[in-house]
């Protein structure tokens, strides 16, 4: 069976900034945000079965952020869902984030960690948000805890796909 940490952020109430971001500044580079929902054509070519599932199990509010480089490559993604059966943790003013993505010769930049940030700051109508690695993704471990998350539970996968919860932290 293999363990994951799950994590949370909560949030105070925010106020939504006016019009969307059009590039961000993260380290020393500057990249596009697009926030779109998913389709096989704007979400790198994943898998249209996948995407069909995800948008029918969240009502059509599955939301994937991305930060595009300076080719109009997607740099990172983060894929947003609201709370549905497969995560009975997250509260109904809950967001659960992932899976997220990185590009290899992105990694290291903070771009995981910016995008997070981002996604809590553009989501106001949420004030927790979820996330869980495995417990040996130490480096997806460090990036949640840079975004400003803390430990919330250690957790698995049902054989049904619905994440446990083996104990809080």
């Amino acid at each position: 069976m293999i363990t994951y940490v799950h994590y949370c952020f909560r949030s105070i109430p925010r106020t939504r900034t006016k019009g969307q971001i059009a590039s961000v500044s993260i380290g020393d580079n500057t990249y596009g945000l697009k926030i779109v929902r998913p389709t096989y054509y704007n979400s790198g070519k994943k898998s249209f079965l996948h995407l069909l599932v995800w948008n029918i199990l969240s009502f059509f509010r599955f939301k994937e952020y991305q930060l595009i480089d300076e080719d109009g490559q997607i740099a990172s993604y983060a894929q947003i869902m609201p709370k549905i059966f497969i995560f009975p943790f997250v509260s109904n003013k809950g967001l659960h984030i992932g899976p997220c993505y990185t590009i290899e010769k992105y990694r290291g930049k903070g771009l995981y960690s910016g995008l997070l940030k981002i996604i809590i700051q553009k989501e106001t109508k949420c004030n927790e948000f979820f996330i869980f690695t495995k417990t040996t993704n130490i480096a997806s471990q460090k990036g949640i805890l840079k975004a400003g998350f803390i430990p919330y539970a250690y957790g698995y996968k049902s054989k049904f796909g619905i994440y446990k919860i083996i104990k809080t932290i």
